[in-house]
This record gives structure tokens, C-alpha cells and sequence, in this order.
């Protein structure tokens, strides 16, 4: 479920997320924020979107990033176009500027993840990955970075190292407790600083 006003009845559990993180004392370093789940369809896309959205209605600058190269969902969740992206600067050494696109809420850019390419871990391993996070702080108050699910593949692992702290997602009913201990244990032997756990889909 997206938010687009603070009159969303889903919006108090998100404007408690962003007083953690915008106002409390242990994580007032945290700029950039990876959101992962265990396995797909957890609903971190729409985590990491409403988590931007909620920064942004208090005059936060964000940007997006979809490093989820492998099945990227941002560009949908904002009605852009995924033409070109990370893939692309990646390949082609380009510089992230022009790539990044404004849509049509106030304080939020998406970077989305461009073309699908069969080089996705050495795109997400590449120092040039890390670099778009680092500097990217240079010009916007929080980064927000969704991420493939941790149970196949090893890119959220790495893009945690990357980030000041990751959140995990954990879709309720769909992941049982030995998994979203695996999805932790696993952050945190990478040295994740794990901010907390979101438990999404609870009725």
C-alpha cells in the first residue's frame, strides 16, 4: 500500500519509522538505508517507497536507488520509466546526474536499475556501486536503497556493507522464524548495522 498523504491510515506506523530515524540520537549517522526481505514478495519495494515518502513530507531531500537489478520494481511504484539506470552508468562509466529522474512528489528522485543485465553481483561488488551511495549523501538528506531478497543471491549482503543501516522486511505469514533468523544472521556476519525488522502485510 503507497502513501501520497499524511491522511493515509497506514501513515502513523511509517511516521514512527521516520522519528527513529530522522530525530533519534543513535541514528543520527544513518543516511543511507538498504531495505531487504528473505525471500520475494515480503512488500519491501513498497516498504522502501513509503519510508522515503514519509522522510520527504518533512522536507527531506531523498532519492531511490533500485539496486535490485535482477527484478526491479521502483520505476513502477512512481510511474517512470526504467530505460536507463545503474547498468547503464555502471557500463558505461557515466556520471549518475543524468540519470537520476524527478517524479512528481515533492523532495524524492529515483535512480532506477536500467537495463536488465546478466552482471548484476558484479555491478552490485564494483567499488563504482559503492561510490553512487557514498557521494549520492553529498546532495541528498537520506538514501533509500531496495534490494533483491536475501535467501538466493548474495546482493543485499554486499549492499549492506555499503549502507549505514539496513532494515529487513518480513512479510507476515510468509516467512517463518528460522528464515528471518537466517535473513539476520546472514546481515549480520556481513557487519550490517541492522536498524530494525518491519513486519509488513499484518492485518
Amino acid at each position: 500500500m503507497m502513501i501520497f498523504n499524511e491522511e493515509s491510515p497506514i501513515y502513523d506506523v511509517y511516521r514512527n519509522i521516520r522519528t527513529n530515524i530522522a530525530f533519534a540520537k543513535d541514528y543520527k549517522n544513518v543516511k543511507s538505508i538498504l531495505v531487504t526481505s528473505f525471500q520475494q514478495n515480503e512488500g519491501k519495494t513498497t516498504v522502501a517507497s513509503n519510508l522515503a515518502i514519509a522522510l520527504a513530507n518533512i522536507d527531506k531531500k531523498v532519492l531511490i536507488i533500485d539496486g535490485d537489478l535482477r527484478n526491479p520494481n521502483i520505476h513502477l511504484m512512481f510511474n517512470a520509466k526504467n530505460d536507463v539506470g545503474i547498468s547503464n552508468i555502471c557500463e558505461e562509466k557515466m556520471e549518475i546526474n543524468s540519470y537520476i529522474k524527478k517524479i512528481n512528489i515533492k523532495n524524492i528522485s529515483i535512480l532506477t536499475s536500467g537495463k536488465i543485465t546478466n552482471k548484476s553481483s558484479e555491478i552490485i561488488s564494483s567499488d563504482f556501486m559503492k561510490d553512487i551511495i557514498q557521494k549520492s549523501k553529498e546532495t541528498y538528506d537520506y538514501i533509500i536503497v531496495d534490494s533483491h531478497s536475501l535467501s538466493l543471491v548474495s546482493d543485499s549482503s554486499v549492499l549492506s556493507t555499503y549502507c549505514d543501516g539496513t532494515i529487513l522486511v518480513a512479510g507476515c505469514g510468509e516467512v517463518n522464524m528460522q528464515d528471518a533468523k537466517q535473513a539476520k544472521e546472514k546481515l549480520t556476519s556481513m557487519g550490517a548495522n541492522i536498524l530494525g525488522v518491519i513486519l509488513n502485510k499484518y492485518e
